[in-house]
């Protein structure tokens, strides 16, 4: 009997031992760290000495001669972090989430700003003055893109509820922009140019059902609707700046994704001990396994792959190399699209790519410059046939091609002025092979065939300057512009673009732009016909208008009035009242119905 007893202790203390231990491990390990750096806004060098305080804890830490913080023991939760400077604006990154036994990296550049008497007031620095600087500007970060309700992690899906943005419809992420096509808009990642961010591009437009791009890769987004700065041309309507963060430099991290929609594994971790930085994502849909569970014959299959590689050359020098790409795939047989009732069935197969080398230089306390080489790919592979006659409606064969020079400099001019100036130029190589069958549109007009097989290639060049001053301590202004040239049309333009800002009082501000826009039209286009080069290169004039009021520190009202002009826009003479790039997404010949009905489930 006592033998039983004290077998029953010894289990009994073994057990709360255990469980001791497993209380106190899952009590450590319910911190994680934040970390980062902080640099000067206008150069991008490092600040040493930079309080840093993450809000609501006694946590805090000052960076390093290399600009580098850490925030260690830091409980599981969502933060916002502090970084104050004497002679910079107090600036607030919020919505910085620690996880359990993770590394929350935090990046922030701080504007310079000059104090006029002995009394300094530090506030929280939600917004900042670059934040008033620019106009029609609407800034997201990772953590409100992925929390946002019913966005799915989509940056499109956030953009198209902006107050001057619309969609196209409810299955495609194509984005109308104060009345523009879906043709005008563009998208940068890393200074590094992407011709469309979504799964199952259309030719020749920028729309697609899916996003592409990696949620938990994105470090912020600029989405500028109009009066954008002359160092994003060949775009009408709105310019969309978006950056990756950098991977872990202190240890390997993985992640694995498990959803209805797919399946996603990430990883990241350091370079030569720490010196550089590595992540990769890939992912891919389960749609198809789902589908073919219920009998259906359409079986839509996209995946998607992305990296970057940050390596420091030296404390002045980084080298980052960067990789997006897309695989998109379905096909519907005839016998399915007569039970589901579709007019066409057929199949689609397509890639996008982009893929290149970003070099950051920083030129001491004077400025930084970017310097990049890219390469963006696209290929169409789809035939659709008319479902009871199978008869061909339209198919294409068509890889694009575009490679990519782009330079971009920033340096500060005294206290009140910096210019910003840069090159780029393309070489774009386009293998057109398709065609559309004769059909009679909406509007009762009968349309002709369309064949087109052949090889169109064309060289541009751009280069662009604006200069930023203060005249008065109120009062900020922006001229500059930029010049563009396709040897193709042979088309050169100049674009000239200006914006002021005036500080009505300490809460209050007024804003307003002008710019002059063109763009090329895109050689999908002028591959239709040769007289087509002739045309004019279509222009948008930008006349935009704002005032800002700072209701509280962490809550901005802004309201602006603009206005849109369109000139040298060709026109369909079959369809008068369309427009040639408006054709991309109206005309059923030029969107893929069938993708659309069959990816209604996303």
């Amino acid at each position: 009997m006592k033998q039983y007893i004290q077998r029953i202790l010894t289990t009994t203390m073994l057990f709360m031992a255990v469980m001791m231990s497993v209380t106190s491990l899952a009590a450590q390990t319910r911190i994680g760290v934040i970390k980062g750096q902080v640099v000067d806004q206008a150069t991008q060098s490092p600040l040493v000495g930079v309080n840093v305080i993450v809000i609501g804890t006694q946590l805090g830490a000052s960076t390093d001669v290399e600009g580098n913080f850490s925030v260690i023991q830091v409980p599981v939760g969502n933060y916002s972090v502090q970084f104050s400077y004497l002679g910079y604006e107090t600036s607030t990154r919020t919505d910085v989430i620690v996880r359990s036994q993770r590394i929350t990296f935090v990046h922030a550049d701080l504007p310079a700003t000059t104090f006029q008497g002995d009394d300094v007031t530090i506030t929280a620095g939600y917004f900042t003055e670059n934040d008033e600087r620019r106009v029609s500007v609407t800034t997201f970060s990772s953590e409100e893109i992925r929390r946002s309700p019913g966005s799915a992690g989509d940056v499109s899906r956030i953009i198209s509820v902006l107050p001057s943005v619309a969609k196209v419809n409810d299955q495609t992420n194509g984005l109308i922009v104060r009345g523009g096509s879906q043709v005008e808009n563009g998208f940068y990642l890393d200074n590094i140019e992407i011709p469309n961010i979504n799964h199952y591009p259309t030719q020749g437009a920028t729309g697609g059902p899916i996003g592409l791009l990696n949620v938990d890769f994105i470090d912020d987004v600029n989405f500028s609707a109009g009066g954008f700065s002359p160092a994003y041309g060949n775009r009408l309507s709105s310019v969309m700046e978006l950056s990756f963060r950098e991977g872990n430099r202190d240890e390997l991290d993985g992640q694995l994704d498990l959803h209805f929609a797919g399946m996603g594994i990430a990883a990241e971790g350091p370079v030569d001990n720490g010196r550089g930085s590595w992540m990769i994502s890939a992912r891919r849909s389960f749609l198809d396994l789902l589908i073919g569970a219920i009998g259906s014959g359409a079986v839509p299959r996209y995946s998607d792959y992305q990296g970057k590689l940050v390596y420091d050359l030296n404390d002045q020098h980084k080298l980052m190399v960067l990789g997006v790409m897309g695989v998109d795939a379905i096909d519907m047989k005839q016998a399915d699209a007569i039970d589901d009732a579709e007019d066409i069935f057929g199949e689609f197969n397509g890639v996008t790519s982009s893929m290149g080398v970003n070099w950051r230089a920083l030129w001491g306390d004077k400025g930084f410059s970017q310097t990049s080489i890219s390469n963006m790919y696209t290929r169409y592979k789809f035939d659709y046939y008319e479902t009871i006659s199978q008869i061909k409606q339209w198919s294409s064969r068509t890889p694009e091609q575009t490679w990519q020079f782009r330079n971009i400099n920033q340096f500060v001019l005294g206290d009140r002025g910096r210019v910003e100036f840069g090159v780029e130029g393309k070489h774009l190589i386009n293998d057109y092979d398709y065609y559309y069958r004769a059909y009679t549109d909406e509007f009762g007009q009968d349309r002709p065939s369309l064949t087109v097989k052949d090889r169109l290639t064309g060289n541009s060049i751009g280069g662009f300057m604006s200069l930023t001053f203060d005249p008065f301590s109120r009062l900020s202004l922006t001229i500059g512009g930029r010049g563009d040239y396709l040897d193709y049309s042979g088309n050169g333009t100049f674009s000239p673009r200006a914006s002021a800002l005036l500080r009505l009082t300490d809460r209050t501000s007024l804003t307003g732009s002008y710019g002059v826009h063109y763009q090329h039209l895109p050689l999908y286009i002028l591959s239709q016909k040769r007289e087509f080069k002739d045309l004019k290169d279509p222009v948008a004039y930008h006349s935009i208008v704002g005032l800002s009021h700072l209701l509280r520190e962490d809550t901005r009202l802004t309201i602006e009035a603009y206005n849109k002009q369109y000139r040298n826009f060709p026109m369909d003479p079959a369809t008068p009242s369309l427009f040639m790039l408006d054709e991309v997404q109206t005309n059923p010949y030029f969107r893929v119905r069938l993708l659309w009905s069959l990816l209604q489930v996303l």
